[in-house]
């Protein structure tokens, strides 16, 4: 009975490593289909509706001292991107972005990085179609494995 037990359990933990790894590549295609949608957003506020960067981050983001404290803004955008589930080159292009934020240039540096962003979406898109199931398997896979190694 202690057996059956067991076999459960190591089957339970396998697969729910296989299906964490699955919210990983969930996680990330969400942020980056957030990001996607604010950074439009940012751009139609300031191309079409003239708002001032500050006053948009207001409203996206909330708040009277969003952005009206001693930090700088560059400071403020990193720290709130360091949360996101991206890779290594997407926070890149996103740290760029925040050196251009609140000074000229930076209409052309967010439509830069918007693209940059809907690409990565599309590319976790496929990464999230290829390697969920696989996970998925390989987590349910690795639990029959272990369980028949100790029977």
């Amino acid at each position: 009975m202690s057996a059956v037990i067991g076999a459960a359990l190591v089957m339970t933990g396998c697969t729910a490593v296989g299906i964490l790894a699955i919210k990983g590549l969930n996680d990330r295609a969400k942020a980056l289909w957030h990001m996607v949608s604010a950074l439009e957003y940012m751009e139609a506020e300031i191309e079409h509706g003239l708002t001032p960067l500050p006053e948009i981050l207001r409203k996206q983001f909330g708040g009277e001292n969003a952005v009206t404290s001693e930090i700088s803004l560059n400071d403020r955008w990193r720290k709130a991107i360091q949360k996101l589930p991206l890779k290594r080159d997407e926070m890149e292009s996103l740290e760029e972005l925040g050196l251009y934020l609140g000074r000229f240039g930076q209409e052309a540096a967010i439509s830069r990085t918007c693209e940059r962003m809907r690409a990565a979406y599309d590319n976790a898109v496929k990464e999230r179609g290829a390697k969920g199931k696989l996970y998925g398997f390989m987590g349910v896979g690795l639990g029959v494995m272990i369980v028949l190694m100790l029977v």
